[in-house]
């Protein structure tokens, strides 16, 4: 294939993954609003996002409520790569996705056991407030189930900068989809299955769906690299 006809061919993928995350993006966002509207559930959700907005923003990750390619570390680790050759790209990328693992390991351990501590912090009113009872425990009961996305926002930001560089830019495009379908679901869910602790379990859902929303954002990128390095490995095989 000559390469402006591959180039329009991947420019339009990446056109129609993008368009693709933008809409659904827009229908997540007008269930949940229809779904909890601005009930306890919304509220809490915008206190426990707080913290998470801040990792997806800083480190590039594609978490729900965000589409953060061009986060700084994500910048930093693609324009780095690219200018590396393949063997010193994928040792680089091991090495400093194995260290953010671990420090989002260590981060998210404490986020969870100072979760309380940390809603207090930028929500005290809700100590304060009668109807705050509710609000504060969903939201901590929501910032603990999301902690994984702290550990995985690391890894995930440098692995779509690792992909970046390898010149593939169309499952970073399609990735917030994955979030968005998961946190759809769980609004469904929670609407044909209403309990009575309705705020409760809704606020969960909603946390679960962006944890899996990630986590599986992760599990498909992590084939995706491992694919493309098996996929190198062959064809360095077959020159020699």
């Amino acid at each position: 294939m000559p390469p402006g006809d591959l180039s329009v061919k991947t420019v339009t993928w990446i056109s129609v993954a993008t368009l693709t995350s933008k809409i659904l993006g827009l229908i997540r966002e007008v269930i949940m609003a229809s779904v909890f509207g601005i009930g306890p559930v919304a509220t809490a959700f915008k206190y426990a996002w707080v913290l998470l907005g801040f990792s997806s923003s800083l480190l590039g990750s594609l978490l729900s409520q965000t589409s953060c390619v061009n986060g700084p570390i994500h910048i930093i680790m693609a324009t780095t790569l690219s200018k590396l050759p393949k063997h010193c790209r994928e040792k680089l990328f091991q090495h400093t996705a194995t260290i953010m693992f671990l420090v989002g390991a260590v981060v998210g351990t404490l986020v969870y056991i100072f979760s309380e501590f940390i809603i207090h912090m930028y929500a005290p009113g809700l100590w304060v407030l009668a109807e705050g009872r509710i609000i504060r425990e969903i939201a901590i009961d929501q910032l603990k189930i999301m902690t994984p996305c702290i550990v995985l926002a690391g890894p995930v930001g440098l692995g779509f900068g690792y992909m970046s560089a390898e010149g593939n830019n169309i499952l970073p495009s399609i990735s917030p989809a994955l979030s968005s379908s998961l946190l759809i679901f769980g609004c469904l869910i929670y609407t044909f299955t209403r309990q009575s602790r309705a705020s409760y379990s809704g606020g969960s859902l909603l946390s679960l769906g962006v944890s899996l929303g990630l986590f599986l954002q992760w599990i498909i990128q992590t084939m995706a690299q491992w694919y493309s390095r098996f996929l190198y490995y062959c064809l360095d095989k077959w020159r020699c």
